[in-house]
């Protein structure tokens, strides 16, 4: 396998990802692992850059996982930042809005 980016993570996302359940933990492993094997990070995932080239920040979410990541490129030192794991709330149509229900 060969990597073609170094992984480094901020404090915030290691704090964020360390309250997942391990098995959860695992797979954004896993994707992050395709990530940095990938010669263009960009093609795993679904992906928007948000900030200027050449080190532009990426939002991304992978499919199977219901968080949205943000990264920052560097391409100088083929580094890839982890910086935020937002979970995903979505809402469950076949539940009732109380807020709705009063009319």
């Amino acid at each position: 396998m060969i990597f073609y980016w170094q992984i480094a993570a901020t404090t915030q996302y290691l704090d964020q990802v360390s309250r997942l359940p391990i098995n959860i933990q695992e797979s954004i492993g896993k994707r992050w692992i395709e990530v940095a094997t990938n010669v263009n990070p960009m093609n795993i995932g679904n992906t928007s850059t948000r900030g200027q080239e050449p080190n532009p920040n990426v939002v991304v979410m992978f499919p199977g996982l219901t968080f949205e990541f943000v990264y920052r490129i560097n391409k100088t030192t083929e580094t890839i930042l982890l910086i935020n794991c937002e979970e995903l709330h979505f809402l469950n149509h076949g539940q009732t809005n109380s807020t709705l229900d009063d009319s």
